[in-house]
């Protein structure tokens, strides 16, 4: 694991900020971790949730600076965020990143919602890759489900 900022930058705000034992001011950056994966310029970052307090949030800024920063450290970055119908994020970060991918879960039945999301995406900036349908029930073949038993 290793900070997920190369230069201190942020997209994000916690409120209200805190303070370490130490007094000093706990930075908005050490709620965020990135971790390695593959090769050495694929990184997945992490928000660190269980580090909030209770009473404190994270507010999604416009931050340009970040993923301009980024970009001169990593190849490939994934930002893993929570479904576009408890949060904003993903439309929030959609303009700086070069690629969103939707992950929708295939058994909601619910055809209209990717494409809609896919849209509001592209008004808000950004450029949709595709989806990914999670969940996906498949019955094996025949000669699979001997073996399987």
């Amino acid at each position: 694991m290793s900070r997920a900022t190369p230069d201190g930058s942020v997209f994000f705000q916690v409120v209200p900020s805190l303070k370490g034992v130490d007094g000093r001011p706990w930075g908005d950056d050490r709620y965020i971790s990135a971790y390695p994966v593959g090769g050495r310029r694929w990184w997945v970052t992490r928000f660190r949730r269980e580090a909030l307090r209770t009473g404190q949030s994270a507010r999604i800024l416009a931050a340009p600076a970040y993923w301009d920063a980024l970009r001169n450290h990593a190849d490939w970055v994934i930002v893993d965020c929570p479904a576009a119908e408890r949060s904003r994020i993903v439309l929030a970060t959609a303009p700086f990143v070069d690629a969103n991918i939707l992950v929708v879960a295939a058994e909601a039945g619910d055809s209209d919602r990717p494409p809609a999301l896919r849209d509001a995406i592209e008004r808000a900036g950004g450029a949709c890759a595709g989806v990914f349908l999670n969940h996906v029930r498949t019955t094996p073949p025949p000669f699979l489900k001997r073996l399987l038993r």
